[in-house]
């Protein structure tokens, strides 16, 4: 996993087949304590951004 946190703009434009495999993956990377704490964390924010993503309605 990427120390990349996608935005909660950049995660709406994504499909619900997609949105749910990086939940996975990043879910996978947070709980895996062989990763690096960076990593840890970029993926703790990305599953915490894709749940908030999953609570926005679409837009107009």
């Amino acid at each position: 996993m990427k120390s990349y946190i996608p935005t909660i703009d950049e995660l709406l434009r994504l499909p619900k087949r997609e949105l749910d495999a990086i939940f996975r993956r990043a879910a996978s990377v947070a709980s895996d304590a062989t990763q690096g704490p960076q990593a840890r964390e970029a993926a703790e924010r990305t599953v915490e951004n894709v749940r908030r993503c999953r609570l926005c309605p679409p837009g107009p």
